[in-house]
């Protein structure tokens, strides 16, 4: 049936094509690409999008084509195509998707090789924050709190889950006070004082007394403030517990 449909679309002119809509659908080349991709015909699918002569439907095509194989984990098809696509919004979007599957799949020199070439700031800063929640996860906590210093147009709540990431998977007690450093940036006090509250527990339970109490004095919401005086009187910390 696909072939079928290429064979029609193939009679009709690209002004007829641009007008054709059927249950909302548009019914042209870039749907034929889709449909193609989707049952594993990529070499077809390449081909069809290529003979578009309209640039914008082309690109659309080769758009949607290079989304189908980031789904199948073909990053590097992927990317392949994505390079031929002329620059826009809409390649961003896919610069996007593509580098947060490559960090994921622990690729992240080039994952962020792809990020730096997304156009608009705040997708680029978002995608930093996937790669680095992703190097914390693996470990790399010195690359991923670099990463994190140049993440400022980033959705704040993609900083918060790598800043929480690297919290987690700090040992030391230089990389919590960095992650400190960082959540008095955010820019929601709801993620500011949630990110206090992990830091507080973890340098009580590491017996870091007073830089609890340095967190305690960032902490605002009342309840925080309740729930942090209350586990320092439980070992006995009564006076730094009064102190709260």
């Amino acid at each position: 049936q696909v072939d079928k449909a290429i064979e029609i679309l193939e009679t009709l002119p690209d002004a007829q094509l641009a007008r054709r809509e059927f249950g909302g659908n548009f019914l042209g080349f870039s749907t034929i690409v889709k449909a193609l991709a989707e049952a594993d015909r990529m070499e077809k699918a390449r081909e069809v999008a290529n003979k578009i002569s309209n640039e914008c439907e082309k690109s659309k095509a080769l758009l949607t084509l290079s989304e189908v194989l980031i789904k199948a984990h073909r990053l590097d098809e992927a990317l392949e195509i994505v390079e031929t696509i002329p620059e826009g919004t809409k390649k961003s979007e896919v610069l996007f998707i593509l580098s947060e599957a490559l960090a994921k799949a622990h690729l992240t020199d080039k994952a962020l090789e792809v990020a730096e070439r997304i156009l608009y700031e705040e997708g680029k800063s978002k995608a930093l924050c996937v790669i680095s929640e992703t190097l914390a996860i693996a470990g790399d906590i010195d690359k991923a709190i670099e990463l994190i210093k140049i993440t400022s147009k980033a959705p704040v709540q993609e900083k918060y889950k790598a800043l929480g990431a690297i919290l987690d998977a700090s040992q030391k007690v230089e990389d919590l006070d960095r992650v400190a450093s960082h959540a008095k940036t955010l820019s929601r006090q709801t993620y500011r004082e949630l990110l206090f509250m992990d830091l507080f527990r973890r340098f009580v339970k590491i017996g870091h007394i007073d830089k609890a109490l340095e967190v305690s004095r960032d902490t605002f919401d009342s309840s925080y403030l309740f729930k942090m005086s209350k586990k320092l009187a439980a070992i006995g910390k009564i006076k730094e517990a009064k102190e709260i």
